[in-house]
């Protein structure tokens, strides 16, 4: 390519992403034939999303030589990229403007670039640093764990991988007008390792099968095994039936979610089937994380009632001070989860999990998990354990037996409660205070298999 040899000044390079490129200095006009570094400079700030999508490790420089070539006083033209240079980004980035139908820029045509340096002009070959080796390496390992996605697509900035005419940058997203977000597509990777969605999905299928299947029978017994009057008129009796209900009909929706996920946790929009996201209305999505929600907080609070009929128990009382405690539990326990569901809609909590593809709700954000499921935890734990150790000090100084055997059992049954609980605080708190904790864990684990755990619990303690 013919330049002017006309001298012009070598001045400073202000542009912050092409500062510490190996040299620092250029010269104008450039070779898209930009006469001011400040038009320079605008021009150059509309490949920021493809730099951050990183599809060439030699993006950053081949744009920097070209917007801002290289000056010395010993050459009179600007130094820009040779052509493989040129040729070497163009193939790795035209693969991710061809998913959005971007040409390769005419600008940065390869042909007007010198093929290597020789008598006539000078050009420079690419870096060669352990920075960019650094580079590499990252970028390698990053397309063999999450296919070069971020790795929580929900702390995502729009604005930062939207390209021009609002699309996203990475193939993996889509752009929504009425949201302004980058949803991933139901396919992808979501960010995360194949083998720890892989993982979670099978835990989550075998704990709820187990969870469904024993709570079922143990619901079958209780009404095959005769008492249909005196069982439903003793408190134990009934807070334990309607506990083991609640969580059977969690685990059967854990498992329809499972086994319809793609109609359940993914939605239709311009012809791609997209992920639910915070922010994002999807009905069925929407209907099964208000069920699951609703039968876990409920069989949890007939768990507590559990715990305060033990503790009611030790005492004598007539058939009518059974029936109303027994009333007051029912409307306690069911009612009390359609108060907090109707929060948790409001404050549009409801997400589809992207290591599960599960819709729950208090998964939009960290803080909303621990207040509509950390914050729950935390005060069942404390409201189990009151009647639990006033109970026992009760036992313990009074001189009347304790009741019946069954009582007994009763009380042991609902210890079981806290402390599954606890273990599920511990997980909250290292979920809130461990941002980088993604992928199949301890924590994850803790998180989607309380439900089913619960359930499985309930079989082995009344079978």
């Amino acid at each position: 390519m013919h330049r002017s040899n006309r001298q012009a000044n070598c001045q400073r390079i202000t542009t912050a992403q092409c500062q510490g490129i190996g040299y620092n200095e250029t010269k104008f006009p450039n070779f898209v034939g930009d006469e001011q570094p400040e038009t320079a400079a605008e021009v150059f700030s509309t490949f920021e999303p493809l730099i951050s999508v990183k599809c060439s490790p030699h993006l950053r420089f081949f744009l920097c030589s070209v917007y801002f070539p290289m000056c010395t006083e010993k050459v009179p033209d600007p130094i820009g990229p040779c052509r493989p240079l040129c040729e070497r980004v163009r193939d790795d980035c035209i693969p991710v403007l061809k998913d959005f139908s971007y040409p390769w820029p005419d600008a940065l045509e390869c042909s007007k670039f010198p093929q290597n340096n020789n008598d006539h002009q000078m050009c420079m070959p690419g870096p060669l640093s352990d920075e960019n080796e650094v580079e590499t390496k990252t970028q390698s390992s990053n397309e063999q764990t999450s296919n070069q996605e971020p790795e929580n697509l929900y702390e995502i900035d729009p604005r930062k991988y939207v390209l021009s005419g609002a699309r996203c940058s990475l193939p993996s997203l889509v752009y929504i007008n009425r949201t302004a977000q980058c949803v991933p597509k139901c396919n992808s990777s979501k960010g995360y390792n194949i083998n720890d969605i892989s993982s979670a999905r099978d835990a989550l299928i075998i704990a709820s099968i187990i969870s469904a299947g024993l709570t079922f029978v143990c619901l079958l017994f209780s009404c095959v095994r005769q008492m249909p009057v005196p069982f439903m008129r003793k408190p134990i009796e009934k807070s334990l039936f309607f506990c083991t209900l609640c969580f059977a009909f969690s685990s059967a929706v854990y498992l329809f979610s499972l086994f319809e996920k793609d109609r359940v946790a993914c939605m239709d929009y311009n012809g791609h089937s997209l992920f639910v996201v915070p922010g994002v209305q999807h009905v069925p999505c929407t209907l099964l994380a208000t069920l699951l929600y609703y039968f876990g907080t409920a069989g949890r609070l007939w768990w507590l009632i559990l715990c305060c009929s033990w503790r009611w128990c030790l005492k004598d009382h007539t058939n009518s001070e059974s029936e109303h405690f027994i009333f007051r539990s029912h409307v306690f326990a069911w009612a009390t989860p359609l108060v907090i569901i109707t929060l948790a809609l409001m404050a549009q909590s409801i997400h589809a999990d992207p290591l599960a593809n599960l819709c729950m709700v208090g998964g939009s954000s960290r803080i909303q998990h621990q207040v509509f499921v950390s914050l729950r935890e935390l005060v069942l734990f404390f409201g189990s354990l009151l009647p639990l150790a006033s109970g026992c000090l009760t036992s313990v100084h009074s001189n009347q037996p304790n009741g019946s055997g069954h009582n007994s059992g009763a009380g042991l049954i609902g210890v079981l409660y806290p402390v599954a609980a606890a273990f599920w605080l511990i997980a909250s708190i290292q979920y809130l205070f461990n941002p980088n904790s993604y992928g199949w864990n301890i924590v994850s684990a803790f998180k989607l298999l309380a439900d089913p755990t619960l359930g499985i619990n309930i079989w082995i303690i009344v079978r």
